[in-house]
């Protein structure tokens, strides 16, 4: 397993998905495999990463209820290399973007 970053804080408007994008983007730079994980109910994340919220069908809260869901099954190309992203929860967990770095 790899590595997992979260970004987090309580307070809204300090950073938390700008931060997020940046370091994903920065570790992708860097030939890291990043998973961003969105799971603020506004996504605004998902929209950072370039992604059209009308062409998500599943998202993370799927995932977590659904037995039979994959986390792999959400997630979705982003256009920088090596970083890709999993859909927001639509009112689950986030307060910060969590970013996972695979080093396989």
């Amino acid at each position: 397993m790899g590595t997992v970053i979260a970004v987090a804080n309580q307070k809204g408007g300090v950073g938390k998905t700008t931060c997020t994008i940046n370091l994903g983007g920065a570790l992708a730079s860097l030939g890291h495999r990043v998973l961003c994980l969105d799971l603020d109910p506004q996504a605004n994340l998902t929209v950072g990463l370039g992604i059209d919220l009308n062409t998500v069908e599943k998202n993370i809260a799927n995932v977590l209820i659904d037995p039979d869901l994959k986390l792999t099954s959400i997630i979705r190309p982003t256009k920088t290399k090596n970083l890709r992203r999993a859909r927001d929860a639509r009112a689950v967990i986030r307060r910060g973007g969590a970013v996972q770095r695979d080093r396989s």
